[in-house]
């Protein structure tokens, strides 16, 4: 009966901090304000725990365990076994199995495959040839189409917006450079009517006016035949040439795949044979394992035949324990391995000690078997 010690808080310690006030005012003087006990007589309450024993009874159980079958399809002779009731760690052997008959199936499996694949060699380096040549033509012909459409927007959002900013500024500084000179023009008219400046002056005001009003012409005219006719030929060029470069790729793709649906077919006649080789290959060697079996964690060994009742072992109470020659079935249970480092308490607690235990609360539990 294990014993179970639980953790509670105990509440008189706030019944003490509400008491405390009412003790210190009993014990002061009304003239001096001095208290008549001594400092050693004032103790700082404080909340805390203790520990409280319950006697239980109950078991431990493991929270799970770990089944050992045997996982050979064929012929299952045991040739080693651990002792029953022994505690293995994770990877000690449990379990072996006589092998040479599988082995010697391997190596008949592995001289089919090597024969299968040396009729495969040449088919796949002529398939890995036609595919990286497709692979290298198709990079450059997408990396041609990448340029072009870079070049595209480049020139759309670099080169064009650049050019009509240009013209759009040299069209405005035009104008305000004529308003200007319009402006200084007609105040020259002025000055020279009142005889303030030569009349040459006036004629290099009246040239410079005139050269403006050409200048803003020019300016509106460049900005017209740019849109009109060098930017529509621009883009046609540029476009052009990414129309060109997705056709070329589309030839080069078209051409090499032709060349692979060749290779393939001349490869898949060939891999069928080495594919199926491998498999039984495979299968071959996931059974070698299978011959030892290790523990996949730590834990006490319990053979089948000592626990079992209709759960894959070898079956009834009469059952003889697995041993070095005995011969297993497919699937056959013979080893179970408790897990011991993780356990359940199922306790059953006394009703008349039941009120002094809450859901929540921490508990630890000491078994009379292991007590430490």
């Amino acid at each position: 009966m294990p014993p179970l010690r639980r953790t509670r808080s105990f509440t008189l310690a706030l019944m003490l901090l509400a008491a405390a006030p009412t003790t210190l005012l009993v014990g002061c003087s009304s003239e001096s304000n001095t208290p008549i006990a001594s400092a050693s007589d004032v103790h700082l309450v404080e909340r805390t725990d203790f520990d409280m024993a319950i006697p239980v009874s109950g078991e431990l159980a493991a929270m799970r365990q770990i089944e050992v079958r045997n996982r050979l399809e064929g012929r299952a002779i045991i040739t080693e076994i651990v002792d029953e009731g022994r505690t293995v760690k994770q990877g000690d052997v449990l379990l072996r199995l006589a092998e040479e008959e599988i082995r010697d199936k391997i190596k008949d499996a592995k001289d089919k495959v090597n024969t299968a694949e040396s009729e495969l060699v040449a088919a796949q380096q002529t398939l890995s040839i036609a595919e990286n040549t497709r692979a290298s033509e198709l990079e450059k012909a997408d990396l041609a189409i990448e340029l072009a459409k870079l070049a595209l927007l480049a020139w759309e959002n670099g080169e064009v917006v650049t050019k009509r900013q240009n013209l759009a500024l040299a069209r405005e500084t035009a104008e305000i450079n004529l308003k200007r000179l319009r402006e200084r023009f007609e105040e020259s008219a002025k000055l020279v009517e009142q005889k303030f400046i030569s009349k040459d002056e006036f004629e290099r005001d009246r040239i410079a006016m005139i050269e403006a009003e050409e200048k803003a012409k020019q300016a509106v005219l460049d900005l017209e035949v740019y849109e009109e006719y060098q930017y529509k030929q621009d883009e046609a060029k540029k476009k052009s040439v990414v129309d060109q470069a997705i056709a070329e790729r589309a030839r080069v793709e078209q051409r090499n795949d032709a060349q692979i649906v060749k290779a393939k077919a001349d490869v898949d006649s060939s891999r069928f044979k080495v594919d199926s080789g491998n498999d039984r290959l495979k299968q071959l060697e996931l059974q070698l394992t299978y011959c030892t079996i290790t523990a996949p964690n730590d834990g006490l060994v319990v053979y089948a035949t000592s626990i079992d009742s209709g759960g894959g072992g070898r079956g009834g109470g009469d059952a003889q324990p697995p041993q070095v020659g005995t011969e297993l079935r497919p699937n056959e249970l013979v080893i179970i391995l408790p897990d011991t480092t993780q356990m359940v308490a199922n306790l059953k607690e006394s009703e008349a000690l039941s009120g002094r235990s809450r859901p929540g609360q921490t508990v630890t539990v000491f078994s009379d078997a292991l007590p430490n």
